[in-house]
């Protein structure tokens, strides 16, 4: 299978009819493929690893027929009947490292995201120095041990205006035998040209199995895109595609990607049309289904989550409080929501037909979560302020009536990591194989110090 990518450059302004309604996208990436299992990048941007000077770490043109073999049970999450069952299940923690400390202070990390391959983990954010003069992201491939197997780092368009960060996403996709990271920045009023205004930005790229950079395009954007802390981008159920939920104002969008490049059919679709004002848009697939989730400002304030089969092409919708932090994930035929619910952490689950079950998680107040599916059972995040707690809910192909027995809590210092300086903002959690990643950065807000720990990782596997 060979990958041919006709990225469209960097200084190319896609108007604000094509990026959001999309009806035309001539010259973006586009997909081939002729069976001989190889990934082929097409000019400018391949290199040999780490910082290449053009925007991209990359992979020498070839990532090899390894990188495109389908990660079947191996990394995916919707793991069927394969229970994993948590009545008999002890977590430990297997590792726990550190981002690199950064070179001065005022660096400013965002992110991060986290996504299972075949070979292990990746994990991604993004880092800006307080000069803004080389912002990048980055990629740590890690193995099911925890230990660092490669780092890509992907140079992003300087800004001496504005260091910020508008959101890290990212997905694997089984199917495509790639990987999808997505950063999305604010405009720089430096970069615009002579009496024009200035645009803000968005780097895509693919990546293999190792973290290694397949082709990848920065776009101007005709308005802001806002990503979402955790589950911006999913895998497009059974295609090789991607699909990223965004903000685009005030309204939340669907896109599809083909590659980097944003498909024309279908366009862009807004998620909940109709339905007032929303904040945040988030994304989570499985073999046959989708869900989005979305809030609203109708009604008093909720938050909606549309879940879709992809055979049948039918939908179902649930609605619940309204809360700005919340999480996603569906699998098989069910879904799973998580929001903050005073002291606790509330879940839902449900299908198509309605609730299943529902309960909450004590240990609160937490200010940030994330979830993943793993066989039968659901595991969760939450953090606080120093902590990170992962709770176990069992029996997630039944009707979640098994007792919830994990509750594992990360703070202080363990493993080669500390949780001393975090401020329980961003957290994202990965599951494959018997093993869940957690990973997190310190602060929202640039470091007052370079000896400040950034953020890091913990991977902690079910031993039963």
């Amino acid at each position: 299978m060979r990958l041919r990518s006709r990225p469209l450059g960097p200084g190319v302004l896609l108007s604000a009819a094509c990026f959001v309604a999309c009806q035309s996208l001539a010259g973006l990436s586009d997909l081939s493929y002729d069976g001989d299992g190889q990934v082929e990048d097409a000019g400018g941007t391949s290199g040999s690893g780490g910082d290449d000077g053009g925007g991209v770490a990359g992979t020498g043109g070839t990532a090899g027929a390894d990188a495109q073999t389908d990660a079947g049970a191996d990394a995916q999450t919707d793991a069927g009947e394969n229970a994993c069952d948590l009545k008999l299940c002890d977590l430990n923690l297997i590792a726990a490292e550190s981002f690199d400390l950064p070179t001065q202070a005022g660096t400013l990390y965002t992110g991060p995201a986290v996504v299972a391959t075949p070979t292990g983990f990746v994990i991604m954010y993004r880092e800006a120095d307080a000069s803004g003069s080389s912002p990048r992201a980055v990629r740590l491939k890690i193995s099911d041990e925890g230990e660092e197997d490669g780092r890509a780092n992907v140079n992003l368009t300087p800004c001496a205006d504005n260091i910020e960060s508008n959101g890290v996403g990212a997905a694997w996709n089984d199917v495509l035998g790639a990987g999808l990271m997505a950063v999305s920045m604010p405009a720089c009023p430096s970069s615009a040209p002579d009496g024009g205004t200035p645009a803000p930005r968005m780097h895509v790229s693919n990546f293999d199995r190792e973290g290694k950079t397949i082709t990848a395009t920065e776009y101007n954007l005709p308005s802001t895109i806002l990503l979402n802390p955790v589950k911006s981008v999913a895998a497009s159920p059974g295609a090789p595609e991607f699909l990223v939920a965004a903000m685009a104002g005030a309204a939340p969008f669907l896109y599809v990607f083909d590659g980097v490049g944003v498909q024309q059919d279908p366009p862009p679709a807004e998620i909940h049309k109709g339905n007032g004002t929303a904040t945040f848009a988030q994304v989570a697939t499985a073999t046959n289904s989708r869900a989005t989730l979305t809030d609203s400002d109708l009604e008093g304030g909720k938050v909606m989550v549309t879940v879709n089969d992809v055979g049948s092409g039918t939908s179902s919708s649930s609605s619940f409080p309204r809360t700005t932090t919340t999480s996603l994930t569906v699998w098989s035929d069910k879904a799973m929501i998580i929001q903050p619910d005073g002291s606790s952490l509330a879940w839902h689950a449900f299908n198509k037909s309605g609730a299943i079950n529902d309960g909450t998680l004590s240990g609160g107040p937490f200010t940030a979560m994330d979830l993943a599916q793993l066989h039968g059972c659901v595991l969760i995040a939450g953090a606080r302020s120093g902590s990170i707690t992962i709770f176990g809910v069992d029996d997630a192909n039944g009707t979640f009536n098994g007792p919830s027995t994990i509750n594992t809590e990360l703070s202080s210092t363990f493993g080669n990591t500390t949780l001393k300086d975090f401020q329980g903002e961003r957290i994202a959690v990965a599951a494959g194989r018997d093993r869940i990643v957690v990973t997190w950065v310190t602060s929202t807000a640039p470091l007052a110090s370079g000896s400040v720990t950034p953020g890091g990782y913990a991977v902690l596997g079910c031993d039963g």
